[in-house]
């Protein structure tokens, strides 16, 4: 069985294994990883594994069984898996279903809270993890694109649509505008979406580099575009917020220098830039905050309760997602071999702000 292992220490370094296959005992499903997206979002997942335990889902093997998981790891992915083999009577073969995957060819899961629709992978080493990273849910083959925009855009966009609520539940932190670095990436895009939907948002300035610059501006959805060396044009007597989707800590600094006491508050969420981690000074840390999707979801669901949230949250989803048409180019790569001749171009942020890669298994 093919999978794709990362370097924990350098994930620039990787392999394409076969790892011997996992037996299926009683409870347990086999499932066919069947198509995944991969993009700036997993290179997040690499950076942040150790620290939000992202290495923790799909612990890695060598190529003759034994455990690799202190030096290799497997980022994981979104993606869609049919059922090959069940030995959970309430999980038949052929079920297709939407969820967090290994980059491999399969992987075994042990559905439990099995509902009609969805399951939750009871494995004992996932129990601590976060639980909505943990639930599948049913996804009937009905419409490729349709597939690829749910796994290039669903969890990114999900997060946006967290975003938007922290920072309006906030009341803006009192700021005139909302800087978001990084601007081209999708996380990015889909905040700007929510934010073109809120009359009641500031302004948003979209912050980018020299080569996106053109198909930032084309997308019309940033009040003002910027490329990363025009920092001096953001009007530093407006009180403003930072969305921070790069994790360039000498930017940061650089902006929080520029802003001084009207950079009101910070929100930490991508690493784009994940070569550039070094300490730098000049960052207000006390109006810095790390973003995690996750668990301020578990807050919105608390608050507007289940149903209201699926319904809010699915529909902004679905709606940004049907936007991107106009613009987003999904590229598919035959397996596991042919995403290893772009996985250094996705680390190093070389793929063009308007493509998705889907990784097809056949």
């Amino acid at each position: 069985m093919q999978v794709l292992q990362s370097k924990k220490e350098n994930f620039n370094e990787f392999r394409v294994i076969d790892v011997p296959t996992q037996e299926v005992n009683l409870g347990e499903i086999r499932v066919n990883v069947e198509r995944f997206s991969f993009t700036a979002n997993n290179v997040t997942y690499a950076v942040l594994g150790d620290y939000l335990k992202y290495w923790s889902f799909f612990p890695a093997k060598n190529a003759d069984g034994t455990d690799a998981s202190t030096e290799w790891g497997q980022i994981p992915v979104w993606g869609f898996g049919v059922v090959t083999e069940s030995r959970c009577e309430h999980v038949n073969v052929g079920e297709r279903f939407f969820g967090y995957f290994p980059p491999a060819q399969e992987c075994v899961m042990k559905p439990s809270n099995v509902e009609r629709g969805s399951y939750i992978d009871g494995s004992e080493h996932r129990a601590h993890l976060p639980a909505g990273y943990n639930i599948y849910r049913s996804a009937p083959a009905v419409d490729h694109q349709a597939d690829n925009e749910r796994s290039l855009l669903f969890p990114l966009f999900v997060t946006a649509y967290s975003i938007h609520d922290l920072l309006s539940d906030k009341d803006w932190f009192n700021a005139d505008q909302i800087l978001i670095i990084s601007a081209s990436s999708k996380t990015s895009v889909g905040v700007a979406y929510a934010l073109q939907n809120d009359e009641g948002s500031p302004k948003s300035i979209g912050l980018t580099s020299k080569r996106n610059r053109s198909s930032v501006e084309n997308l019309n959805l940033y009040d003002q575009v910027l490329s990363y060396e025009e920092i001096e044009n953001i009007d530093a007597t407006k009180s403003t917020i930072i969305v921070d989707m790069s994790g360039n800590k000498s930017l940061l600094s650089a902006l929080h220098q520029h802003l001084s006491d009207n950079m009101k508050h910070t929100l930490n969420v991508g690493i784009t830039h994940w070569n550039d981690l070094s300490e730098v000074s000049g960052i207000n840390t006390d109006r810095c905050e790390q973003f995690f999707a996750p668990g301020h979801i578990q807050e919105m669901i608390k608050r507007m309760g289940p149903k209201e949230f699926q319904v809010n949250s699915g529909t902004f989803v679905v709606e940004s997602a049907l936007k991107t048409r106009s613009w987003l180019e999904c590229v598919e790569l035959n397996g596991l071999l042919q995403l290893s001749e772009r996985y250094i171009d996705v680390c190093e942020g070389n793929i063009d702000s308007n493509t998705g890669l889907m990784v097809i298994n056949t």
